[in-house]
């Protein structure tokens, strides 16, 4: 008999059911299978891009800590220092001298002309002889006048003797025997001091004294003297006692009457008169501190008084006369004015040249009527930054410049925070890029007023020596030594930092974690752009570690940037550079007027 067929109906329907779920099951599992594999890949790629940028960041530190930080270290060593005042201005000659001649000569012929060398023996020009001969006539006249007068006052003479005007004691003597009247009268404002009334005085406090009291008063050697208040004003009490033995500024000790320390004080003389003169000399001394005199004694007998007051005076204008004398006679034995200086005329004077109120036919022309020729107008064209600074005396006209030919000047402009830093004599480092030159000058002379008032700028003068190739307004760029310190221990500038509490260094530096230590506190001195003096807080030998500038590489990482972006200009120092280059232009304008004329 057969199997039943429902039953295996049934069992097959069981069987395609659990076949399917195995199916379905295992779709699952292969999915999931997969999204794991999926997200473990996905953290994988992302741990990777992390370490990735983890490396990409600590190369780029390292990259900006080796290049933008750039650490350093320095010694502290010994070495001179220099600070410095820099600045800069054209140059020009320096040297100039210059030929003046009186005003009453007329200049004849010129032998020169501008651009010739000569040498101090080479005549420049010649005077008319007319001009000079009544020059001379002047003079010898005046002369004659004042020999004279001289003779009317050499009876006058002042008295030998110099005497009491009144009766006194003798406190103080100045003189001594051989001392010039004039000069102890001068130092000391007497020659004697008397006493005029007996007393000295002092003053203490009030302390319940009242005018008429007496008092006790006690020298440095316990020495008593009876005293008296004179007076009490202002909560001081006057005090008098005897001159015959105290002298001025001694000290004592002022008492009451029942011997209880008032004060201490010194004592002056109460009436003094003081004995005065003016001329001669102490031959000898007739009276000694402390001795009573009498008006009309005789207290000082001097030498060479047989002169008056007005015999020196003429005595001086006599000197003066002979002196122009001299110069007309040497002009009239050498037959003309000469250079007296080898050198390359710069200037000179013309005697063809005409005023418009000049319209005669007499070539010979006096140097008075021209004396704006020479620069001393300043309408003149030839007037320049030499003749300007050197005024021609009274009385005389300028007729050449001459130039040595061997210095050269800038003329630097200072600002006003530096100029008291510069004195004459100081050194300068000079430098001309245009010609390659390095030298040293010295400062000659500084301007006592600013030449740009607006901004506080001064000039100062640099003279160094002349080369062949220098031309006058060059540029030349100048530091001024200011102050120097020889073996000081010093360490680099760019060292040290500054904090609320003060200058400070570091003396230790750690390469792997970039960190610097070791602060210490210091005490500076001297200091300029590269070294900076240690007074305190280091000693020779020592390191120190800091972070110098941005190097090039990092500034090709970071782009470069230029000085109009970094630097801050500094507004003194513009001014400066705009007033020297003002100067510099003015000096080869006047050179270019020069060579045209």
């Amino acid at each position: 008999m057969s199997e039943n067929p429902v039953d295996e109906s049934r069992n097959s329907t069981k069987s395609n059911t659990e076949l399917i779920k195995m199916q379905r099951d295992l779709r699952k599992r292969k999915k999931r299978k997969i999204i794991i594999i999926v997200l473990i890949s996905v953290v994988a790629v992302f741990a990777l891009i992390v370490f990735l940028i983890s490396m990409a960041m600590n190369a780029i530190n390292d990259m900006i800590n080796k290049t933008y930080l750039n650490v350093e270290q320095a010694q502290v060593t010994r070495s001179d220092l220099s600070q410095y005042v820099e600045s800069g201005g054209g140059i020009g000659l320096a040297d100039i001298s210059f030929v003046d001649i009186r005003n009453s000569l007329e200049v004849d012929e010129v032998f020169v002309e501008e651009g010739d060398k000569v040498t101090a023996d080479t005549m420049l020009m010649t005077v008319t002889e007319s001009s000079l001969m009544d020059a001379i006539s002047q003079v010898q006249g005046k002369i004659d006048s004042l020999d004279d007068s001289i003779a009317d006052v050499s009876d006058d003479k002042i008295s030998g003797k110099v005497k009491a005007p009144l009766e006194g004691r003798v406190k103080l003597i100045y003189c001594k025997e051989e001392d010039s009247v004039a000069d102890t009268v001068c130092d000391n404002g007497a020659l004697i001091v008397l006493s005029l009334d007996g007393k000295m005085t002092c003053d203490v406090p009030e302390t319940g004294l009242k005018a008429g009291d007496q008092v006790k008063v006690f020298d440095k050697d316990g020495n008593e003297y009876k005293g008296q208040v004179s007076r009490v004003k202002a909560g001081k009490a006057q005090i008098l006692v005897s001159d015959k033995v105290l002298m001025p500024d001694d000290k004592v000790t002022v008492k009451d009457e029942n011997n209880n320390t008032i004060a201490d004080a010194q004592v002056q003389i109460n009436k003094p008169l003081s004995i005065t003169g003016y001329k001669g000399t102490v031959k000898t001394i007739k009276c000694k501190a402390g001795d009573k005199v009498k008006a009309g004694d005789v207290l000082l007998t001097l030498s060479d008084t047989k002169i008056s007051a007005d015999y020196d005076s003429l005595l001086k204008q006599r000197k003066e006369q002979e002196d122009i004398l001299n110069e007309y006679l040497k002009i009239y034995k050498e037959g003309g004015i000469f250079a007296g200086e080898a050198g390359v005329i710069k200037t000179i004077y013309d005697p063809d040249a005409k005023t418009e109120e000049d319209n005669d036919d007499d070539m010979s022309m006096n140097p008075a009527d021209y004396a704006d020729y020479m620069g001393q107008d300043t309408g003149s064209d030839l007037a320049n930054i030499e003749d300007e600074e050197e005024e021609v005396e009274a009385g005389y006209t300028r007729v050449a410049r001459i130039s040595p030919n061997t210095t050269f000047a800038a003329n630097v402009g200072i600002a006003e925070k530096d100029i008291l830093k510069i004195k004459e004599g100081m050194k300068a480092k000079i430098e001309i890029e245009a010609i390659d030159y390095k030298g040293e000058g010295k400062v000659t002379e500084i301007s006592d007023e600013p030449s740009d008032k607006q901004n506080g700028i001064y000039t100062a003068t640099i003279e160094f020596e002349k080369t062949d190739e220098m031309l006058t307004g060059m540029y030349a760029a100048v530091k001024i030594e200011v102050n120097s310190a020889d073996n000081v221990l010093s360490v680099k500038t760019s060292a040290i930092r500054k904090s609320g509490n003060g200058e400070f260094v570091y003396t230790e530096y750690n390469s792997e974690t970039r960190e610097f230590g070791g602060m210490v506190y210091v005490t500076t001195g001297l200091s300029n752009d590269d070294f900076t003096e240690i007074k305190d807080g280091l000693k020779e030998g020592d390191t120190v570690y800091y972070e110098s500038d941005r190097s090039a590489m990092s500034d090709m990482m970071y782009g470069e940037e230029t000085s109009e972006e970094t630097e801050e200009e500094d507004p003194a120092q513009a001014k400066i550079d705009e007033h020297n280059a003002a100067i510099a232009s003015m000096e080869a304008e006047e050179s270019d007027q020069g060579e045209e004329q």
